[in-house]
């Protein structure tokens, strides 16, 4: 909230090395490749809260401008994709999602090339399990984003390879694991680094516009995988620094 990181990016791709690690059938995550797109700075967390002893309260709080940027954010990543967007609300319930779904119209107006569909929350949560491939570009309000993007992270079997990001409108970026940190594990060498590594490409791409080394650490990751050099939490034996090394000499 202080940097004003109000726009959260978290791409889901499944890697090809990894498919048996996925929940699902690997019919059902054949061709997943989508972004989340996350409010990250309003709704019901930043809203009010009231406890009292029988009864408790929590304002799910928007405005025009807070919708507008950040679908407007998830436009211009689908321009860069397949030019499709998903807009996920409860606008059957929520005076807030009524608000969102025609702010989403009004902003899809100024993207003629990119297509927009609406999806009910519970709809969509069902499609993310029985049909992920459907999706590119899923936008959504903060709360709903929290518990989407989680419930998709499981999609790759592990969260040790997902990357993801947090942009302010004119400030600072942040990128890190969606995983965050694991202090239970620090300094055995067993982390799963690549999840970090890709949040490097993340920035190169999205901040700097270096899309050349951005590919290239990525296509080195897809390497890494494939030559089986797999750390602990993906069912091989390799160390962080080994895992490491092999991206480095991939690279």
């Amino acid at each position: 909230k202080e940097l004003e990181l109000y726009a959260n990016i978290r791409p889901v791709k499944i890697f090809d090395a990894l498919k048996h690690l996925s929940p699902l059938k690997a019919e059902r995550i054949a061709g997943v490749d989508f972004v989340v797109v996350r409010e990250l700075t309003g709704g019901i967390y930043f809203g009010e809260h009231i406890l009292e002893d029988r009864s408790a309260r929590d304002i799910n709080d928007y405005s025009y401008e807070e919708v507008e940027r950040i679908v407007r954010k998830a436009f211009d990543i689908a321009r860069g994709r397949r030019k499709h967007v998903t807009s996920i609300d409860k606008q059957n319930v929520l005076a807030t999602s009524k608000l969102w779904r025609r702010v989403a119209d009004e902003v899809a107006k100024d993207y003629p090339d990119v297509t927009l569909e609406h999806q009910l929350v519970d709809s969509a949560a069902m499609l993310m399990i029985t049909n992920p491939a459907k999706f590119d570009v899923v936008v959504t309000e903060n709360l709903f984003g929290d518990i989407l993007s989680d419930e998709s992270s499981v999609l790759s079997g592990t969260l040790g390879v997902m990357p993801s990001a947090s942009h302010s409108a004119a400030g600072p970026s942040l990128y890190e694991p969606i995983h965050g940190s694991a202090p239970d594990i620090a300094g055995q060498g067993i982390a799963n680094p690549i999840s970090m590594i890709l949040s490097v490409a993340m920035m190169l791409r999205d901040s700097f516009s270096e899309l050349e080394a951005a590919e290239a650490i990525e296509v080195a990751v897809e390497k890494t995988l494939a030559q089986g050099i797999l750390s602990r939490d993906l069912g091989g034996q390799a160390t962080t620094t080994q895992m490491t090394e092999s991206i480095i000499n991939n690279l």
